[in-house]
């Protein structure tokens, strides 16, 4: 399959809020479709428009035990941690290139009601905010290894984390554009369960004016609908499905098969 027959589904995939779990794009060719996707729908200001974020990092790993004594609800909260600091660091990054569009009085207003209404440490920059972002999601990774790796029973509750809710909203408004982040996640790296469950939980608050969720997988990698509160997502009600082969199709009757 080539890259420009994968382009006919880029207008379904950013001009819809929906979330989206996108099956058959071969794995070598997912890193450039995303990257393209967010090349040519980057972050603007002053108009309408989706805005496309790859990320970079988006789980913490799934190549390290786990011990009996290990609390799930401090997994969890780390899971998720993580993810809302890698959606804000990726997020501020883009508004990093575009600074220049952007008024002094505007973006000191918004540093402030970060530092207000989202409790971040304040900032000076839209560069220092993003590394703060960036700081804190490597102290929650470097958390969770102590904690799992090291059988550490002890978790610091002052891990850093940012409400999304409240973020995104604040980003918006800086800009001038009312639309929402589409955030394009390549499930192409071996990350836990309850990071996959992490985005699910985002994706069951159906809440899409803001974040619509990107998943490029393949069904069988992507093992759980589960959200971290032992929800099921479930498609057509919390997300469609864009399918660019019949894999998909084929792995969901085979699995039906097993259970029978």
């Amino acid at each position: 399959m080539k890259i420009d027959v994968l382009s006919l589904k880029k207008e379904e995939i950013i001009n819809q809020n929906r979330h989206q779990f996108i099956y058959g794009i071969p794995k070598d060719q997912r890193q450039a479709f995303i990257e393209e996707l967010e090349r040519e729908n980057p972050v603007t200001a002053n108009t309408y428009s989706p805005m496309a974020i790859c990320l970079d990092e988006y789980g913490l790993a799934n190549n390290i035990p786990f011990y009996p004594y290990h609390d799930k609800l401090k997994l969890c909260n780390m899971s998720r941690k993580y993810l809302n600091l890698s959606i804000a660091y990726n997020i501020m990054s883009r508004v990093g290139t575009i600074t220049e569009e952007l008024t002094k009085e505007d973006i000191d207003k918004f540093l402030s009601s970060i530092h207000s209404q989202c409790g971040i440490a304040s900032t000076s920059s839209i560069d220092e905010l993003t590394t703060t972002f960036k700081l804190s999601r490597q102290s929650i990774a470097d958390h969770y290894c102590t904690y799992v790796s090291a059988r550490d029973e002890v978790v610091n509750s002052d891990m850093p984390d940012i409400d999304l809710s409240m973020y995104v909203p604040l980003v918006k408004r800086l800009l001038n554009n009312k639309a929402y982040f589409a955030i394009l996640v390549n499930n192409n790296i071996n990350i836990s369960n309850l990071s996959k469950q992490a985005i699910n939980s985002i994706i069951s608050t159906r809440s899409n004016s803001n974040l619509s969720m990107k998943v490029i997988t393949d069904a069988s990698s992507w093992n759980t609908m589960q959200t971290l509160d032992d929800k099921q997502i479930e498609p057509n009600h919390d997300y469609s499905e864009v399918e660019l082969d019949i894999k998909k199709k084929i792995y969901m009757i085979k699995h039906s098969k097993k259970r029978i």
